[in-house]
């Protein structure tokens, strides 16, 4: 592949410069009125220059597009990403009955400490995930535990590796 042209590397970078400047001042300015350090400029700007920010620091440098020419809409949705569960080994699993169920662990938004979650809610999910996936026995697969599809789960369920 060719390598980027640098004029376009130097607008782009600009680019992103520019959209950290609201955040930027913002932070000095009230750090020097109050003599205090600040981590975060929420708050301090309106929180499109937020968006902004994250977007210019944190994502989509893949783009040969302007960050600055971009909606709100378009940044909403490159700062949000397509987030990919990652894989967990086949020890890290749920267990029903004899059955060993690979699952992998995502937070759901539900604020529901495992402690306080009901356990029969707990065995209801893991049913209906056991079914809707069709998992089986995990010995009986006939595929190793490294290559095994894993299902996803609520958050609230304790696998293996946390007991």
């Amino acid at each position: 592949a060719a390598a980027p042209d640098p004029d376009l590397i130097e607008a782009l970078v600009q680019d992103r410069l520019r959209l950290l400047i609201p955040s930027l001042v913002a932070q000095t300015r009230r750090g020097l009125d109050e003599g205090l350090n600040f981590h975060s400029a929420r708050g301090l700007v309106a929180p499109e220059d937020i968006l902004r920010r994250n977007v210019a620091v944190h994502a989509s440098f893949h783009l040969h597009e302007p960050l600055s020419s971009m909606t709100l809409a378009e940044l909403n949705k490159l700062q949000r990403g397509h987030p990919q569960p990652s894989p967990i080994s086949a020890t890290a699993s749920v267990k029903i009955g004899v059955n060993v169920v690979p699952v992998i662990v995502l937070d759901d938004g539900v604020d529901c400490p495992r402690q306080e979650c009901d356990d029969e809610k707990e065995e209801k999910e893991v049913n209906a995930t056991v079914e809707a996936a069709d998992c089986g026995d995990i010995s009986d697969s006939g595929v190793a535990p490294e290559t095994e599809d894993y299902t996803v789960v609520h958050d609230t369920l304790q696998t293996d590796a946390a007991r």
